[in-house]
């Protein structure tokens, strides 16, 4: 009862000011003593109220709701906000001493300053020192500095004034108007210690010099923190503004405010009638909406749910709600996985609805092959609707599949059993190819040979830089470029280069090494430099292109060899003579149009070129290289270039089968002596000489027939579904017969020669399997999305129905479509770019699209942006 005797107003006057002396002391009598009565009594009395209710006046708001709360259990609210962490004992100690480094802790946490990586700033706190980081980031941010000569004195207390300093230098509250300080102060602390008793950050003192308990840095940071944090002095109760049950059974409440996770989540505080039991409770990441999981409800029943004790984040507590009803909804649809991401040890499944956690971070649920096995652990977030994977290291750019099983939806719908979806490792696209090697042709022409055929690769998009000679950087400033496959390689992409002031510039010199680096082409391999190959220059130059001879194949057909790849080629660039000058006309050639890249072209000739007579080729303009850039040769030293050549007898000799090999188990590959008509007619037998029995391959019904550009081979694909396999440990024999007037003959006319073995071929069967199509790669614009499948696919003729197409999280029709080879590109509404969009063949497209083989598309998800 000595409150009154030492306590000071928060302006410094005493609670005594103006009353009088004789009052003063008779007060301090009673108190002391515990008498009572007599009217001076009363007025005492009154006059004590008066200064009680003078006290409350003068204290500041903050400080009057903090009197609300003892120092311990503001100890305990700070301690929840990670403001204070206690001894390792569980002791607060609020009568000990405060010493600097715990000030700087608290300050550290109060301000949430960040740490970084610095040198130590005092040579008494090393790295090793518990508050190492604290105290480096407290002087950082100039809210403590050292006691000199390179000390920062971590173990020595803090006095009252000390402390008013840094919470005012902290808070930037030094331009502010302070209150009178009547107490024992320092002059250079008097003006914020004033500043911290207006805002009510400490209580008023006789003595700020004497050192502060560490009680006292409690009541200040708590004071600092509510008004750093308006909200934490929040009084109004919580409501619940919206309820709804959702179509995968669960139910959502949404409140006016964020709650207190603890109160939010306790299943207690939720009843259902009719029985119906909870089985998980979640809080959303904005601390407002509770979902709810309940066990499978029963059809067209009505539940009531009600609601209580649920606590926002200042511990209001909410009214009890028990007029939430909802009728039951029954979900039979099992969840699915909408989209895959990796990086290099995760992978991320994000799933079409909500999950049972039980079951959703099951690891043997979920199997990844490429070596990778079981994940070493799986984590389930319910509010993103991913489960993520952490394994081992994978390999970048690798393919992988992860099947998944047992994963049930909240309802306990399961998984499909045959779920199965794709990833690049590492977060990159799955490469199918590699860049093997690099060749410089001639001092500006490159030959780059990848791992695999480029034939159906896109090409638009490629680029590549050269990034150094010797070491050195490679300007490609005025440098381009142009990329073609190369003719009767397909397995090679030539890049010719040239510079603003020359179409045919010397680049790549002899002697000398340099670095290119391949970029743009989907599907290649480019992790780790995969992407960059080093090759040594070239001393040849590049001329520009020419014809270096001509072979006679009949007497009405040479072939005309080129020294490079060249463009434009048509029937009126050849001139051909006989000696008296006679003309022999070119009736036709099958270079595939002027657009068309040849290393060389067959002449169809309207007469015969006759044995024992020299003839005369010569070569008109409009022939260049491939880029276009240089024309052909049609002069030598003024005159008129040309080549000559010597007729044959008019004797053409029949085609008959070369070769024959399994390409697989499901693919033969067929070579005749030269190129024909007819081979991808009903004419071949297959006959197992190993199991002595026929197998059908019939065109059409059992089989697919392929013929290469040259007409020299013809591939024979196997229906996997109704014949075959050719088995690895058999003999085969293909055999021609001819059937219904089909047969096969070279471009003469030549009916196939099947005497001696020249209709029939023997070949062993493979052990290599024939893959299912799958989506390798897709590529869209706002306009177009282009689909390309790992291997020519059938079935397509513009069904929008086959593709299920999400955009920017909307579903998307296309308007059309159209096919070529493996590629198939959809028409679409123009959409935004940048967004990012899945495709999966819809069930329909499994049933309608087939390979070569006769086989289904794999329907797995595929992820890709517009560009």
């Amino acid at each position: 009862m000595y409150l009154f005797t030492e306590t000071k107003c928060i302006d410094g006057a005493s609670f005594y000011s103006g009353m009088p002396q004789s009052y003063r002391e008779r007060s301090r009598l009673a108190f002391s003593s515990g008498k009572r009565g007599g009217a001076p009594m009363r007025r005492l009395m009154m006059l004590l109220l008066s200064s009680v209710l003078l006290f409350a006046a003068c204290l500041p708001s903050g400080l009057a709701t903090a009197e609300e709360r003892s120092v311990e259990d503001k100890y305990d609210f700070l301690v929840e906000k990670g403001i204070f962490t206690g001894f390792s004992d569980g002791s607060a100690r609020l009568n000990d001493p405060m010493t600097r480094e715990q000030f700087a802790a608290v300050l550290f946490r109060l301000w949430e300053l960040g740490t970084g990586s610095t040198r130590p700033s005092y040579d008494d706190v090393l790295k090793t020192r518990w508050s190492f980081e604290e105290i480096e980031a407290v002087t950082r941010a100039g809210l403590m500095k050292g006691i000199g000569e390179r000390r920062f004195g971590p173990t020595l207390n803090v006095t009252v004034e000390q402390l008013a300093v840094v919470l005012v230098r902290g808070y930037g509250a030094g331009g502010e108007a302070g209150s009178r300080v009547t107490g024992k102060v320092s002059a250079w602390a008097a003006r914020d210690v004033g500043i911290a008793l207006r805002k009510g950050w400490i209580p008023a003192q006789s003595d700020y010099t004497r050192y502060a308990k560490r009680s006292l840095l409690v009541e200040s940071a708590y004071a600092v923190y509510l008004d750093l944090h308006p909200a934490s002095r929040d009084r109004e109760k919580p409501r619940i503004v919206s309820h709804a049950i959702n179509p995968d059974a669960t139910v959502t409440l949404r409140f006016s405010e964020p709650l207190d996770e603890a109160s939010a989540v306790n299943r207690s505080n939720y009843t259902f009638d009719n029985g119906l039991k909870i089985t998980s409770i979640t809080l959303s990441q904005d601390k407002r909406t509770v979902t709810i999981v309940t066990e499978r409800q029963r059809p067209n029943t009505v539940y009531r749910l009600t609601v209580r004790n649920v606590k926002d984040l200042a511990g209001n507590r909410m009214d009890e709600r028990s007029d939430l009803y909802f009728v039951s909804v029954v979900d039979t649809t099992p969840p699915k996985v909408t989209k895959v991401v990796s990086t290099k040890n995760t992978v991320e499944l994000t799933f079409s609805e909500k999950l049972d956690p039980a079951h959703a971070e099951q690891i043997q649920y979920y199997i990844i092959d490429g070596g990778i096995g079981l994940p070493l652990r799986a984590v389930y977030d319910e509010n993103r609707l991913t489960v993520t994977l952490f394994t081992t290291d994978q390999t970048p750019g690798q393919r992988y599949t992860v099947r998944i099983v047992g994963v049930r939806d909240l309802a306990g719908n399961l998984i499909a059993a045959d779920t199965a979806v794709e990833f690049g490792g590492a977060g990159q696209t799955p490469a199918d190819y590699a860049l093997a090697d690099i060749q410089a042709v001639n001092v500006n022409t490159l030959d780059l040979r990848f791992t695999k055929s480029m034939k159906d690769v896109n090409l638009s998009r490629f680029a590549i830089a050269i990034k150094s000679e010797n070491n050195s950087s490679f300007s490609m400033s005025g440098i381009q470029y142009y990329v073609y496959r190369k003719p009767g390689n397909d397995q090679v992409l030539t890049v010719q280069f040239r510079t603003k002031g020359s179409s045919n510039p010397e680049l790549f010199r002899s002697g000398r090494v340099y670095v290119a680096e391949v970029t743009g082409l989907s599907g290649m391999l480019a992790s780790g430099g995969a992407n960059q190959r080093a090759f040594s220059g070239s001393g040849t130059s590049n001329p520009a292109p020419y014809v270096t001879h001509v072979t006679v194949t009949s007497g009405t057909s040479i072939v005309v060899h080129f020294n490079e790849p060249v463009r434009g080629v048509s029937n009126s660039v050849f001139r051909i003579t006989d000696p008296n000058g006679g003309n022999i006309p070119v009736v036709s050639n099958d270079a595939g149009g002027t657009n068309a890249i040849v290393t060389s072209v067959t002449l169809r000739l309207g007469e015969s070129v006759k044995a024992g007579t020299v003839y005369t080729l010569s070569f008109r303009s409009g022939v260049t290289d491939a880029p276009g850039w240089n024309g052909w040769k049609t002069e030598e030293n003024g005159r008129p270039y040309t080549v000559s050549f010597n007729g044959v007898e008019p004797v053409n000799a029949a085609p008959r089968f070369e070769s024959a090999y399994a390409a697989d188990q499901y693919t033969i590959e067929l070579r005749f002596t030269e190129p024909v008509n007819g081979a991808d007619l009903n004419v071949y037998r297959l006959y197992d000489e190993t199991g002595k029995q026929d197998i059908p391959i019939a065109k059409n019904d059992y089989g697919y027939y392929v013929v290469s550009a040259d007409k020299r081979s013809v591939t024979i694909h196997l229906n996997a579904e109704k014949t075959g396999p050719l088995l690895p440990d058999r003999v085969y024999k293909l055999s021609y017969r001819e059937s219904s007037g089909a047969y096969i003959a070279d471009l003469e006319g030549k009916r196939l020669d099947t005497s001696n073995g020249g209709g029939e071929v023997r070949f062993s069967g493979s052990g290599k399997t024939n893959p299912a199509p799958y989506i390798k790669n897709v590529e869209a614009t706002a306009t177009e999305v282009r689909v390309t499948f790992s291997e020519p696919v059938l079935g397509f003729n513009g069904q929008v129905n086959y593709f299920e197409l999400t955009i920017g999280g909307r579903a998307i029709v296309p308007t059309g479509g159209s096919i070529d080879g493996a590629v198939i590109t959809l028409r679409i509404p123009k959409t935004d770019a940048g967004a990012e969009g899945v495709i999966r063949i819809s069930p329909d497209g499994v049933q309608g699209l087939r390979d070569y083989n006769g086989q289904a598309p794999e329907a797995a998800d595929v992820v890709f942006t517009v560009r």
